[in-house]
């Protein structure tokens, strides 16, 4: 199985959304050794970084729409980036039936089979987690 984690970075954005990937990117290298795992980024300063934070594979890529040229649908996809619209996450979900995203929103929504990672609210297919 593959793992592909999202982070949206850039000069504007920050790292903010690859440091909290970058421990979920770990835990699978080191301890899911039947994984093959890829970070995705958006510019070349967070590739970087998170090579330098220990990460294997790490690929740079335009933006999230990319994301489809790349995952295929039996993959397994994490997402930290508030770039996808609303009608982009309903494909997301449909494409992806693995699917995780961060939602930093104060009441965040889980639709279909996605996990939501939410610092605010633990329910049903949400998991309470803080960002590291």
């Amino acid at each position: 199985m593959k793992v592909y984690l999202y982070a949206h970075t850039g000069h504007r954005i920050g790292l903010e959304n690859l440091r909290r990937l970058i421990p979920m990117a770990l835990h699978f290298e080191n301890e899911m050794k039947e994984c093959e795992v890829v970070t995705l980024v958006n510019d070349v300063r967070a590739r970087s970084f998170a090579k330098e934070a220990g990460l294997g594979r790490v690929a740079v890529i335009d933006g999230v729409q990319d994301i489809a040229n790349i995952v295929n649908d039996d993959d397994l996809l994490i997402l930290s980036s508030e770039e996808p619209s609303p009608s982009m996450l309903e494909e997301m979900r449909m494409v992806y039936p693995q699917f995780v995203r961060f939602d930093d929103s104060l009441a965040p929504q889980r639709y279909g089979t996605e996990l939501v990672i939410s610092p605010f609210i633990e329910d049903e297919g949400i998991i309470k987690a803080f960002p590291i």
